[in-house]
């Protein structure tokens, strides 16, 4: 992310963060009882490589490449904070909104391809970036909490899949903690329902899924 794009992004919100700052510890506490050894970039090779999603790699990750996503991985010297969902419908394209920590400031950025999920990936088609407001992150805070999220298991019991439908991938990766959480359809009034609305909140910010399924 340039700088000129953060400092424009920054100016605008100034009045608004005004005195909030949000914890350093995050928008949400993470201990090493939850998730996973976070990879190290320097190591770090594929998308899912070691969690219960790895045969999925070749699906996933070509979808995730196209939109210019690289792998959730900890860089010497940095605390990390990102959760990044990829929404793989069948039909329609593929979207991937992530939000990331910089500097003690919160950014969502939202990318979609030509490509649908349940197909081949196309190339890269929209990419914006948005600077969160301590409203947008008191309420994504509230809903990691509510839905669970880092003591999901990765896959289900008994896993769904569908023929029509759509994949919601959602990642965590938290000083050196990493979590992914893959759902197929969550019903809003499923046993999912909660985090289903985790991730309509995030594609709602994000502008591109005008029908979620």
């Amino acid at each position: 992310m340039s700088l000129t794009r953060k400092l424009v992004l920054l100016t605008v919100i100034a009045f608004d963060i005004g005195c909030n700052h949000r914890p350093t510890s995050g928008l949400i506490a993470v201990d090493d009882r939850v998730g996973q050894p976070a990879r190290q970039c320097s190591t770090a090779s594929g998308y899912f490589t070691n969690t219960a999603i790895a045969d999925r790699e070749s699906w996933y990750g070509k979808h995730l490449a196209a939109m210019r996503e690289t792998p959730l991985c900890v860089r010497p010297g940095l605390h990390a904070e990102i959760y990044r969902l990829t929404w793989l419908p069948s039909f329609n394209h593929s979207v991937v909104v992530r939000v990331e920590r910089d500097s003690g400031n919160y950014w969502l950025e939202a990318r979609s391809e030509t490509g649908a999920g349940g197909y081949g990936p196309g190339i890269l088609a929209h990419d914006s970036i948005m600077a969160l407001t301590p409203n947008d992150l008191s309420v994504l805070s509230d809903f990691l909490y509510r839905s669970n999220f880092w003591n999901l298991p990765t896959i289900p019991a008994r896993p769904v899949i569908g023929a029509d439908g759509s994949q919601w991938i959602l990642e965590g990766l938290a000083g050196n903690r990493y979590h992914v959480v893959d759902r197929w359809s969550p019903q809003p009034d499923g046993g999912d329902s909660s985090y289903r609305k985790l991730g309509a909140w995030l594609l709602s910010k994000s502008g591109l899924a005008s029908q979620l399924y």
